[in-house]
Parts: C-alpha cells; sequence; structure tokens
C-alpha cells in the first residue's frame, strides 16, 4: 500500500468514525433534552404540590384542638398523606432523573472529547495530504463519470472536439465540486441549525459546540467557492498595464507558495502596454496550469519565471528543478489533464508551445501568444 492509499485509508476511517460519534453526540443531546424536560416539569409540580402542603398545614393548625394535637377532620388527613406521598414520589423521582442526566453529561463530554481528537486528526490529515508525497486535489474521475475522452482523429479537425469535451468536463467538475462541498455542506447544516434552535436556550454548551462546528464548515464552504470562483475566471485586472498586472500575479504566487525560491524576470517594452482581455485572461490561465503541474507533480524547489512582451507577441520561459518529463508522460496524460488544455487553448489563439526535460533534470516550458 502506497503513502497516497494508506492516507485514503486514514481518511475513511477517521471520517467514519466522526460520523458514528457525532450520531452518538446527537443521541446524548436527545436523551439529556428529554431529561432535562421532565426535570422541568416535575419542578412545577413539585412547586404546585408544596404550595398546597403549605395551605393544608395552614388549615389543619386552625382545626386542632387546643388539648389535642390530633386533627378533627379525617378526610383531610388522608389528602395531606396522599399528597405527602406524591411529593415523595416525585422527589425520588427527580433524584433519579439528576443521577440519569449526571451520567449522560458524562457519557457526552466524553464523545465531545473524542470528537475534538478527530477533529484534531482530520486537520493533521488535511495539512499531511499537503506534502509532495501525497496529492490534495480530488480525482475527476473519481467525480465524473459521464464525459469520454474524444476518440482519435486527425489533428486538424480534432481540435473542435476537444474543445468541447473540454469545456464540457470543467461544466461538470465544477457542478460536482459545488454538489458536494458546498450544496451537501449547506444542507446538512440546515439540520444542525433546526438542532440548534432547540438547544440553545436549554443547553447553551452544546449549542456554542455546534456554532463552532458550523463556523469551521462555513469556512470551508467559502474557501471551495473562492477556488471554484478563480478557476472559473483567474482574478486580474484586464485595465491595468501587462507589466503591473505581472507584477500582481508573481507576488501572490510567491505569497501562496513560499516553499519555493522563485526567480522571475519580467520584460516589456511598452510600460504602458495593456492587452487584449481574452489574450491577457488566456496568458494567467496558463500560467495557472503549468505553475499548478509544477506544484502539484514536479516535486520541485525552485522556479525560473521569464516573461518577454514586445508589440508583437508575449513570450513566456517556465522552468523548474523536479523530476523532469519524458515525452510519454505528456502522451499519456489523462484527456483532460491541465498539459492538454493548454494545447487548445495555445491553438485558439495561434500560439506556440514546447515542453522539455529529462528525468531528474527538471522541465522547461516556453509559450507565445501573439498579440
Amino acid at each position: 500500500m502506497d503513502k497516497k492509499e494508506q492516507l485514503t485509508s486514514i481518511l475513511k476511517a477517521t471520517t467514519e468514525m466522526q460520523s458514528y460519534f457525532s450520531k452518538k453526540e446527537n443521541e446524548a443531546s436527545t436523551r439529556i433534552q428529554a431529561i432535562r424536560q421532565e426535570l422541568f416539569e416535575l419542578d412545577i409540580r413539585l412547586d404546585e404540590k408544596g404550595r398546597t402542603r403549605s395551605l393544608y398545614a395552614m388549615n389543619a393548625s386552625s382545626r386542632k384542638n387546643v388539648f389535642s394535637p390530633i386533627p378533627l377532620d379525617d378526610q383531610n388527613t388522608e389528602k395531606e398523606s396522599q399528597l405527602e406521598k406524591s411529593i415523595r414520589e416525585l422527589t425520588e423521582r427527580k433524584e433519579a432523573l439528576t443521577e440519569q442526566l449526571n451520567v449522560e453529561q458524562e457519557k457526552l463530554a466524553g464523545i465531545e472529547s473524542k470528537l475534538q481528537m478527530l477533529r484534531k486528526a482530520l486537520h493533521a490529515t488535511a495539512r499531511l495530504s499537503r506534502d509532495p508525497a501525497f496529492t490534495d486535489t480530488e480525482d475527476p474521475e473519481d467525480i465524473i463519470e459521464f464525459i469520454e475522452p474524444p476518440e482519435d482523429v486527425a489533428d486538424t479537425s480534432g481540435h473542435g472536439e476537444r474543445i468541447l469535451n473540454l469545456d464540457a468536463f470543467n461544466r461538470a467538475y465544477l457542478k460536482a465540486i459545488l454538489s458536494k462541498r458546498v450544496q451537501q455542506p449547506l444542507e446538512s447544516e440546515s439540520q444542525r441549525m433546526e438542532q440548534l434552535k432547540r438547544l440553545i436556550q436549554n443547553d447553551p454548551r452544546q449549542a456554542s459546540l455546534i456554532i463552532g462546528e458550523m463556523i469551521s464548515r462555513r469556512k470551508d464552504i467559502c474557501s471551495t467557492l473562492r477556488e471554484q470562483l478563480d478557476r472559473l475566471q483567474p482574478t486580474f485586472d484586464e485595465t491595468a498595464p501587462i507589466a503591473q498586472s505581472l507584477d500582481k500575479w508573481i507576488m501572490a504566487l510567491r505569497d501562496a507558495h513560499p516553499e519555493f525560491v522563485l526567480e522571475t524576470s519580467v520584460s516589456v517594452r511598452d510600460e504602458s502596454l495593456v492587452i487584449p482581455y481574452i489574450r491577457g485572461l488566456t496568458l494567467y490561465r496558463l500560467l495557472d496550469i503549468f505553475m499548478e503541474n509544477i506544484i502539484q507533480h514536479a516535486d520541485a524547489n525552485q522556479v525560473r519565471l521569464r516573461v518577454q512582451v514586445t508589440g508583437r507577441e508575449i513570450d513566456v520561459f517556465l522552468s523548474d528543478n523536479g523530476k523532469g518529463i519524458r515525452d510519454e508522460d505528456r502522451t499519456n496524460a489523462p484527456w483532460y489533464s491541465g498539459l492538454h488544455k493548454a494545447d487548445e487553448l495555445l491553438y485558439l489563439l495561434e500560439g506556440h508551445l514546447q515542453i522539455t526535460g529529462a528525468v531528474n533534470h527538471g522541465t522547461t516550458i516556453r509559450f507565445s501568444i501573439p498579440l
């Protein structure tokens, strides 16, 4: 079993255990809520009967003979005895419920402790998944089933079909991600909010824990939405000069990946040049594709980026010190891979792409986009 399979097994087991203990937590919270509700009702009944007993005591005092402590009204005495018996039974029931409540609260505390450990374990595995030895992206083949790779056809006539297939894949991938990471968690939150509404007055501590979970889940949802929105449309200012726009992209890359030694060089003949929107959009999509490939697959820690913009074209040179690439790696890459997307994007703009590399000697990528 390789490292990725080991991590997958740990995540699966931890997630199933978290689901199990979450269910137990809900069951324990429901039992505690029922006990507290019964205790509340018992307190009301005991209060009512206590007031009635006080009333009987006052009446009995007024009915007593001056020379005898025995009440003259046997019927009222019987009622007092029944009242005392009822109060005693209610008190015993309250004591039993209080003891049961303490037991259930101890159980809940133990479950919460286990859930806390499981959450830490999930966070630890999430951090571990960002290690180069693991992959932190979902395999699209696991979530998209209906798209099939295009058949092999002549190069000039096959671009259109490949482009349409890639577009359909992107839409299906986005739908699957939003359904799994946004829609389903939000639907689950609606159920938790119903539980929260019941607990917020009677069990503030448990309500606080649920609110903490919901806040954490909302952050995950927002992160997914930002990721997919950026995937749909890279963020850049199309009105800004290309030199300024490239500097901003490079700074964002440095901030996002401080683990890389990034050497950059940007040369723009006209500092005020603003390139056409589609050309700029494609440039950043290509840069994102190639950097993502380096980050996830190259096992590199040094990257060199050189961009030269003339009045006629944008020329990009990108290299890393990773494990390199072979000709068959590019050929055997899945049809929906970033490398194939880059091919079709450059085809649409009549650009050029060249990828070279050798095993353990890094990879060099050069592409150009005509202006």
